[in-house]
């Protein structure tokens, strides 16, 4: 498995082995979907020069296989972005930043 997300993603035994296990596990059960989308591709092109039922039967395969792929869209989207003046960060527009920076400093003074 180290050697398939090695040859996969590009990267050394070391940086394999620095990857947290959930995270190793993850990249690992995505090599499949990856490579399911390349042939599927491939498929397409195929597809005009093997049987319509060969077709067909790979096509459902690596469909299967690719899994179903969720597009997250939040219902409300911002009419406008507001950044954080300290940081220049982008600010998550339901996160109170005012509070935290006030907790913050109470903590830092040891109250």
């Amino acid at each position: 498995m180290f050697a398939k997300v090695m040859r996969e993603y590009g990267l050394s035994f070391d940086q394999v082995l620095k990857l947290t296990p959930r995270r190793f596990w993850f990249v690992l059960n995505q090599i499949n979907r990856l490579r399911a989308e390349e042939k599927l591709i491939e498929l397409h092109l195929l597809g005009a020069v093997n049987s319509e039922e060969a077709f067909v039967t790979a096509q459902k395969s690596l469909t299967d296989q690719l899994g179903q792929v969720y597009v997250w869209m939040p219902k409300n989207i911002p009419a406008e972005i507001k950044v954080d003046e300290i940081t220049g960060e982008e600010l998550d527009p339901e996160f109170d930043r005012n509070a935290l920076r006030a907790m913050k400093a109470r903590l830092a003074s040891g109250g």
